[in-house]
């Protein structure tokens, strides 16, 4: 959303976007507009969002671009909107609309925090954004070091980068796990400067990749180019991380993605009193100010909030601050929430096996008790498995076995959810093809099985990322007459974009 309003603004979209050339974008982060009360009216705008020239717009000059048509708005993340308030999010939505009906909206999504067409009355157009694919990640590997070469400022520094963008192409499409995790910019931005810090050297796995950023990021960062004592407070990796945890654990508590800096004070003050060499340093407030300054993780979005740069990192330290202090029944309450998907999946990760197969268990439960939510609970159990550093027999047995239950898929919806877990599904198959149970089996006959046109892991999850669940959609259509024979276009993608043109 910020490359589109910075090349809007700067005129540089390309031709497919032609018919946007000239408008006046308005980013509205909503995330942080629903934390202010009542969302925003077109001249309240630019005051919303903290604009610099906010008082110097003349007067009515919003509203008259909007209802000229000369606006290109865009709403950035529903998902972070609380559950609760996604129905008065879409009246404003609605309001603005009616309002303004040739303006040019822009709305995005995580794609399981809204329903399919939930904006399809309004005349959007429903795109989903593909994780990228080997040649993306390719380009975007080249550019990165392309960049990183300009903005070094010795020989010494720059020849290096040549040998490390080869080397990461190769590496990239030779390992299924870090082909996996570098299919978002955000992630494959983390790994090559990773694999710059660490000279070729990367961590395979998701979490061991965000374990070595946040030791990159919070101390060897500055130690290695020789920062001493930022703002006079020197801080250890491990104090670090507790303090983070602290900021991390209340916003996803509170369903929020900011806090006001009055808040976060008083939450790093309350950890100070057990943290007696960090409080002999400096205040609350100077604590604070080192970590949004030093730690790379926290940014002030305005002079009074504070919020994490990337959502990622949040979900990692509030799921491990939640394993620490034995807070299951917090995780399994809130399972059925988008927004805690992967804070669940984490928290298996960072749990002890015990804790692991106990957290599991409470999902599956739920599930069984819960209609409503069973499916989502099941799954998110199951995607839960591949995370788990080991999982009791008896524990894993019980989760595939309520997983089995939802296999095949018997809509697209169910599809959907399914390809939710990656290729993890995929060792669910043989125990699927084989029961006697199953009332999809003769499905089997009429259309080549999963095993078939995905025969390992490896195959569905480096040979593309979207074969997943356009096989599974096959899978659920196949054996039911009344159903279409062609493949709809679904994804898996970590997010989803409605457009309304004029």
């Amino acid at each position: 959303m910020q490359w589109l309003a910075v090349a809007t603004a700067r005129g540089g979209l390309p031709e497919e976007l032609a018919d946007w050339r000239g408008l006046i974008p308005f980013v509205l982060p909503l995330w942080t507009l629903v934390r202010r009360g009542s969302l925003p009216e077109p001249h309240d705008f630019l005051f919303a969002v903290g604009a610099p020239l906010a008082a110097s717009q003349p007067e009515d000059w919003a509203d008259g671009v909007l209802a000229r048509g000369e606006a290109l708005i865009l709403v950035d993340g529903i998902d972070e909107v609380p559950q609760e308030q996604r129905g008065a999010t879409r009246d404003w939505l609605d309001r603005l609309l009616a309002a303004y009906a040739d303006a040019c909206f822009v709305v995005t999504t995580r794609p399981s925090a809204v329903p399919e067409g939930w904006l399809a009355s309004s005349r959007f157009t429903e795109l989903s954004v593909r994780p990228m694919n080997t040649a993306d990640t390719a380009v975007f590997v080249s550019r990165w070091h392309t960049a990183a070469r300009q903005s070094t400022g010795t020989e010494a520094e720059r020849s290096p980068l040549h040998d490390l963008e080869t080397a990461l192409q190769v590496t990239v499409r030779a390992q299924r796990d870090l082909a996996q995790l570098s299919s978002t910019p955000l992630m494959c931005a983390l790994i090559c400067a990773l694999h710059r810090d660490r000279r070729g050297h990367l961590p395979h796995s998701r979490m061991e990749l965000y374990e070595a950023a946040l030791s990159m990021l919070l101390v060897r960062r500055d130690l290695e180019r020789n920062i001493d004592v930022p703002e006079g407070i020197r801080l250890t990796e491990h104090q670090s991380i507790q303090l983070l945890q602290r900021l991390a654990c209340w916003l996803i508590r509170n369903r929020q993605t900011e806090m006001d800096r009055t808040t976060a004070r008083a939450l790093v003050d309350d950890a100070l009193t057990a943290m007696q060499a960090v409080a002999e340093q400096g205040t609350a407030d100077q604590v604070l100010t080192h970590l949004v300054g030093r730690s790379g993780l926290l940014r002030r979005p305005t002079t009074d909030t504070i919020d994490f740069a990337h959502r990622t990192f949040q979900d990692y330290l509030g799921s491990k601050a939640a394993i620490e202090a034995h807070d299951f029944p917090l995780l399994v309450n809130n399972a059925h929430d988008d927004q805690w998907e992967d804070v669940i999946r984490m928290a298996v990760a960072h749990a002890r096996p015990a804790e692991s197969a106990d957290l599991l268990r409470r999902l599956v439960e739920r599930g069984d008790a819960e209609s409503e939510h069973r499916s989502r609970l099941h799954l998110l159990a199951a995607a839960g498995l591949q995370y788990a550093t080991a999982i009791e027999p008896d524990a894993r047995r019980l989760v595939e076995q309520r997983a089995r239950h939802l296999m095949p898929p018997r809509s697209l919806e169910e599809a959907e959810e399914l390809a939710a877990l990656g290729p993890g599904i995929l060792d669910l198959r043989r125990a699927v093809k084989v029961s006697k149970t199953t009332r999809w089996a003769p499905s089997f006959k009429l259309q080549p099985p999963l095993a078939a046109i995905m025969p390992t892991p490896s195959f569905a999850a480096s040979y593309s990322p979207w074969l997943l669940p356009r096989c599974l959609t096959r899978w659920s259509m196949s054996g039911n007459a009344s159903r279409p024979t062609h493949t709809p276009k679904t994804s898996c993608s970590p997010s989803k974009i409605a457009c309304r043109l004029k």
